[in-house]
């Protein structure tokens, strides 16, 4: 009747309904209304956050065996159903972790804990991008595993369809390369997966044959080629999130870093960064609509930075308005810089450092775009001002730096506040994420604050500029 890995759970069931009705001086069957609700006190006053599993079993038990379920029967399992579930306040659920830091875990292939899997890092980004269970990444072959270098990397990876995938039929999922024009990114999911089957060739080549792994080859494999348990991938997504600073728990205990913390890890995620839910749910695989639990919270955050967006662009209107009074030539460059600082200083003195420091570049990058005339005599001395003063200062270093390719215009490079080298934007505004703010060459400007607007004089970024 039941599957191998639920027979310890239907046992451990039966188990604790003889052992709570033992007191009571009553045996299990034949079922009657009074040994229902006696079960369910002990089960309420034990605290039991399954005792509807184990009044489902009982129920269920007592219908093969034949007993009457008639009306009193089934009112006693009703009320005491109800009776157990009220005041258990929220479930604990899987704690997320910060796909965009991934790329900071340790690059080794030793496996972080005893008996982990080899790539660990590997394995969490996989995990995360591919909304994998603990159990599904211990299971996972290398087999099963492809990469199609055409028109860009893609990975596929075949995975059970759902946790009650009975007859493991498994679909293929596949994720393109995140990378852009930049260099293979750590946390980027083709290369992860690509790197993973690398490093198995090198460890294990004679389990390949013709450049294809064995069949039995795990993806994610112990030192010694093994499957990894259930328990040792569980401390290894447990360990990144200790070598990521991350807490494993929030406050009230609703929330831990577990098994499952990669699904909640890749759902948040994608959800930040604009995919539909039912792409999600049929990215992870969902057949229900659980993945709404998971991705609740990033679209409130996804809302909070759209209001968050929507004041502070309200407010840069009347910043640039009043800084370009007071400083509209380039040349009081260094004057509007401090007026700017002054009035983000006065509007918001609680805001983080880095914030404020993005929110100053902001403005000026805003100031500079906009027209300096305030009169036909003032507007055209200011321009002659700005130009001469634009081909004096640009000519040196672009004559020693190495030539800007032709698409990457002011709009799409950033400059770093303290190398002063200019970048290639591949994510950045009006993306609301500022954490996934990232240049060519891998620079996340917008974590913290770092990045102002670029100046002609600025040296270009080697990295960025060099395809």
């Amino acid at each position: 009747m039941y599957a191998a890995s639920s027979r310890p759970a239907i046992r451990s069931r039966r188990q604790a309904v003889a052992e709570l009705l033992r007191p009571w001086n009553l045996e299990p069957f034949p079922l009657t209304p009074a040994k229902v609700l006696r079960l369910a006190a002990s089960l309420k006053a034990g605290g039991y956050r399954s005792a509807s599993s184990v009044l489902s079993q009982y129920r269920v038990d007592a219908e093969r065996r034949g007993d009457l379920l008639d009306g009193p029967v089934a009112r006693a399992f009703a009320d005491a159903g109800r009776s157990c579930r009220r005041g258990l306040g929220p479930v604990t659920k899987a704690r997320p972790l910060p796909l965009e830091r991934f790329a900071e875990l340790p690059a080794t292939p030793v496996p972080w804990v005893t008996g982990g899997p080899l790539g660990s890092r590997n394995a969490l980004v996989v995990g995360a991008w591919w909304m994998a269970r603990e159990t599904e990444l211990a299971n996972a072959r290398a087999a099963l595993a492809t990469i199609t270098v055409q028109d860009g990397v893609t990975a596929e990876l075949v995975l059970p369809a759902t946790k009650a995938d009975l007859e493991a039929l498994g679909v293929s999922r596949a994720h393109g390369c995140t990378c852009g024009h930049g260099p293979p990114r750590a946390d980027c999911p083709a290369h992860a997966l690509w790197d993973q089957l690398l490093l198995l060739r090198r460890a294990f080549g004679s389990r390949h044959a013709g450049g294809s792994p064995d069949r039995d080859l795990p993806l994610f494999p112990t030192r010694d080629g093994q499957p990894v348990s259930k328990a040792a991938m569980a401390a290894t997504i447990v360990e990144g999130a200790r070598l990521l600073g991350v807490p494993t728990s929030n406050a009230d205990q609703t929330e831990r870093v577990s098994g499952h913390s990669l699904r909640p890890t890749g759902a948040q995620s994608m959800a930040r960064m604009g995919v539909d839910t039912w792409s999600i749910q049929l990215l992870g695989r969902w057949g229900s609509a659980a993945v709404h639990g998971y991705i609740r919270e990033a679209a409130v955050s996804a809302a909070a930075a759209r209001a968050r967006s929507a004041y502070v662009a309200r407010g840069l209107s009347e910043l640039v308005a009043e800084v370009g009074a007071a400083a509209p030539t380039r040349e009081s460059s260094e004057l509007t810089e401090q007026k700017v600082r002054e009035i983000v200083a006065g509007w918001w003195p609680t805001a983080q450092r880095g914030w404020r420091a993005s929110l100053v570049a902001e403005v000026l990058d805003a100031v500079s775009r906009a027209p300096p005339a305030r009169s036909e005599s003032r507007g055209a001395g200011a321009s002659s001002s700005t130009s001469s003063s634009s081909s004096t200062s640009g000519a040196p270093s672009t004559a020693a730096a190495p030539a800007p390719p032709p698409a990457a215009g002011p709009a799409d490079t950033v400059s770093s506040a303290a190398s002063g080298k200019r970048h290639k934007v591949l994510v950045g505004p009006p993306t609301l994420a500022a954490a996934a703010w990232v240049t060519a060459c891998g620079w996340r400007f917008g974590r913290y604050g770092l990045g102002r607007p670029s100046e002609p004089a600025d040296a270009w970024c080697a990295k960025c500029f060099r395809f």
